[in-house]
């Protein structure tokens, strides 16, 4: 049965050498990018063994549909994630290029609701130098130190929510490796989606307000 000792376990925060940082969306430029913290599944499968071995279990409901990334809209996968933990059940939805990328956005979503890497939303989003494959032109260290908000690093602006939310956005017809706000076409698809799939109410006003609003903290 689920107590405070296990959701204490749950939302333990992650070593260091745990959290990574990807590459969500670049400058108009194409010079900077912007990076967020995420951890792997297997790092959310070794917390859920710790805080309850083997009391725990997931189940996953596939299907096709439109997905976004930086550069539009295409064919992709949804992932719904029906997770128990001790008896307790969650849910939420994850997409990806593939089923298996899916699965894992899914799963980690539906752990976060039991605080598994909650406080990865919690840090600043950085923008930072980047070559041109786009990797960050920073140590691992001074990309913890910037999202921290512990010092200041060189080339990175640590910027508010509503600012980086403006950094990411773009009308309609503007071109860039830039932010895309989902489409009219992906809302209905994504709804009906989380009908089908029995998630309502609270659970799908989250989902829906995450994929506007392009939330940080979860690899896909």
């Amino acid at each position: 049965m689920m107590n405070g000792e296990i959701l204490s376990k749950l939302s333990k925060p992650f070593a260091d050498k745990s959290i990574k940082f990807k590459l969500q969306s670049k400058s108009k430029d194409g010079t900077k990018g912007l990076f967020v913290p995420y951890i792997d599944a297997r790092d959310v499968i070794s917390r859920l063994e710790e805080a309850v071995p083997g009391g725990w279990h997931d189940e996953y409901e596939i299907s096709r549909g439109p997905i976004g990334d930086v550069k539009g809209t295409k064919d992709g996968y949804y992932a719904v994630c029906k997770l128990t933990i001790a008896g307790v059940t969650r849910q939420d939805v994850g997409e990806g290029d593939t089923p298996k990328a899916a699965v894992s956005d899914a799963f980690k979503r539906a752990a976060v609701k039991f605080g598994v890497g909650l406080h990865l939303y919690s840090g600043n989003k950085v923008w930072a130098p980047i070559d041109q494959y786009g990797n960050p032109q920073m140590s691992h260290d001074e990309m913890l130190a910037a999202w921290r908000g512990e010092k200041s690093a060189p080339g990175v602006t640590k910027l508010s929510t509503d600012q980086s939310q403006d950094k990411q956005q773009t009308n309609s017809g503007q071109t860039g490796d830039t932010y895309r706000p989902p489409t009219d076409k992906q809302k209905q698809f994504l709804k009906r989606l989380l009908a089908d799939k029995g998630v309502k109410g609270d659970d799908m006003a989250r989902f829906l307000q995450w994929i506007a609003k392009d939330v940080n903290g979860v690899d896909k």
